[in-house]
Parts: C-alpha cells; structure tokens; sequence
C-alpha cells in the first residue's frame, strides 16, 4: 500500500515538533582549516588577496598569519560526496515528508551570516544547526513550496566563529524542460556559448583582480568598480565544488532540467563568496567582513553573464555598509548588504576580535 497523502497540516505540525529541537553532537569538519582546500576556493572565484596565501601581507594587514576568506566558514563542515546527513540533521526527516507530499525540488533563497572571527590554518570548525523556521505552503514563481529556515553556529572548540540563518525553498515545480524546447534554445544560443569562453586562458574561471594594500576612504554614495563574471560549465562545477557543495543540479545540466530548471546554475556559497570577495576588492586586504546578508532573485544559469555592482550606503569610523547586487539575464540575481571594517590595523580592540 502507498503512504497516505500528507496534508498541509500535517507538514505543519511536523515542523513545529521539529524545531528548536537538539540536533545532537555538533558535527566536526572533516579537515583542519588547510591551505589546499583555501587555494582551491581562491582560484575557482578569483580572489585574489595575498592575505590568503602569503603570511607577510597577512601580517602587514594586521593579522598574526595567513587567515581564511570569511565566506569559507560553511565549506569546512559541508558533507563529504556521496555522504547522506546525520538522522539529527533537523532537515532530514522534515525533507523526506515533503518529499512524500511531492515537494521534491530545494532552492536556496536566503542567507546571513555573522562573521566574529576570521578563521586560522588549524582550525578545527565543528557545525551545530537546527531547524529555526518553517512557512507554507506558499504560491512562488517555481510553484507551491514550503520555506525552511535551519540556524547554523560554528565554533572553534567553545569560540563560537561565525552565525548564519540559511533559507531554502522546498517545492513541487511547476514546469518542466522539454526536449524539443531544449534542442532549440541549445541551437540558438551555441555560438554565444562558444564565444564565452574562446578568448579564456583561464577556461572560464572567475578573472582575478588586484586588491590593494590600503583601503580607500570610504564616503556614502560611492560606486565600487563593477565585476563581470560568465557562468562557463567550468565555472559553476568549479566553484561548486570548491565550496564543497556537491547538490547535482549545480553540476549535472540533465538533473537540473528534470527539476524544471534551464540548466544548471550557480549556488548560494559562490554567491556569498563572490559577494565577499567583491567588496575586498574595493576595499582592500585589510578589511574585515563582519556581516553579509544575502537573498537571491533570478537564477543565475550557465552560458548567463552575471554584472556585480555596489555602492556605499552608511560609513561610520571604520564601520562601514554596501549594498550589492549581482544582475543577469533574467534580472537581479543578488541582493545583498555587507557589513565590514574597511582597516582592521586602527579599529577599536571592540570590532575586531583577532585571529589568535
């Protein structure tokens, strides 16, 4: 006999019995902070800011050693390939009744995160989540789906390092790719494809830039130099998997279409990273990324060109907040806000809290 139909209440309630509940033992990274697994990350989204790699622009920058790009907190406790998450992970068992109830799809749509710290070679960071929000069933774009919100903390031993409220979007889509829309749509674009990335001695990967060694001065209204980025195949498995985030959509183009999507499409972490590493372009490498708060629009799909544009909204002292947007095909991709500390060498011992 098959299961019976899960109604809305029954999800409902499901969630509300699931959160705020104990998640168990955090969960250890598999690694140590490494210098590998941050060489990885900085090549595939072209960060280039020596304070990932050399020890003395770390230290001229006012940390004691060669530190982390922020972004990377999440990447260090993402499951391995091929793993399935822990029975206490609070999505697991709220993921498979929504799967029973034909929400079978996952878009990530939201994500904050506070940075208290930046991380050091040798950390071990350990994950706790739990699942914090749950709404629905509400009508989107891609259809009926439930919103899920799981709190993540990672510590360094007791040292809570770095907060983020992720949301993500359980749903039953709506549309499918057919065949023949496919094979058209692949015969109009292929010589917009084969352009992208003929001239790329990179083979699509994201163009690095020079961060500077001192941070401008910072005055409200503005405008940081815009980033082009084109979302080659290489570039979204590449970043993909940088940011170990391993979900086959974002890699496997006939997964993606069977889920109702165009093709497969760049993910929330390379997002985050991209934003990130936008802002400390501009800013330089003695900046200090306290907060990022980002929402995404319109996928950002392959063969698409995505256009990052910022502009400084409050400076107060070294404090200071830009708002950033990522534009593609389709429209706006990112809507993000990003707090930070444009020198952490002559900021109060308050606002920053010093890689130890």
């Amino acid at each position: 006999m098959s299961e019976p139909a899960l109604s809305s209440s029954d999800l409902r309630a499901a969630g509300e019995r699931l959160m705020g509940a104990d998640a168990g033992a955090p969960r250890a990274g598999r690694d140590p902070v490494n210098q590998p697994m941050i060489n990885t990350w900085i090549e595939a989204l072209g960060d280039a800011n020596p304070i990932y790699v050399d020890e003395i622009a770390a230290k001229e920058a006012g940390f004691d050693s060669v530190t982390v790009p922020p972004a990377m907190a999440q990447a260090w406790t993402m499951p391995a390939l091929g793993a399935e998450r822990s029975d206490d992970h609070p999505t697991v068992r709220l993921f498979e009744l929504l799967d029973v109830a034909g929400y079978t799809s996952l878009l990530a749509t939201d994500c904050d995160t506070v940075y208290h710290r930046y991380l050091a070679l040798g950390d071990q960071v350990s994950l706790h989540a739990t699942l914090a929000g749950f709404d629905g069933p509400k009508q989107t774009a891609l259809g009926e789906g439930w919103f899920c919100t799981v709190r993540s903390i990672w510590t360094v031993g007791e040292e809570i390092v770095a907060e983020m409220d992720f949301r993500m979007l359980k749903f039953r889509p709506t549309q499918r790719i057919d065949d023949s829309r496919t094979r058209a749509t692949d015969a109009e674009t292929a010589s917009a494809r084969r352009s992208s990335t003929a001239g790329n001695a990179r083979y699509g990967g994201a163009p690095p830039r020079p961060v500077p060694a001192r941070p401008p001065v910072a005055r409200v209204g503005d405008r940081l130099p815009d980033l082009v980025l084109e979302a080659t195949p290489t570039f979204i498995v590449s970043a993909a998997l940088a940011t170990r985030d391993f979900q086959p959509v974002h890699h496997d183009r006939d997964y993606a279409r069977a889920r109702g999507s165009r093709d497969t499409f760049a993910n929330i972490i390379t997002d985050t990273g991209l934003v990130q590493r936008f802002v400390t372009d501009w800013a330089g490498r003695r900046a200090q990324i306290l907060a990022i708060k980002l929402r995404l629009g319109a996928p950002w799909y392959a063969y698409d060109t995505l256009v990052i544009t910022g502009e400084v909204k409050t400076v107060s002292g070294q404090q200071v907040s830009v708002a950033v947007t990522g534009t593609c095909a389709l429209g706006k991709h990112i809507i993000a806000t990003v707090d930070l500390l444009m020198d952490r060498t002559v900021a109060s011992a308050e606002q920053v809290r010093r890689v130890q």
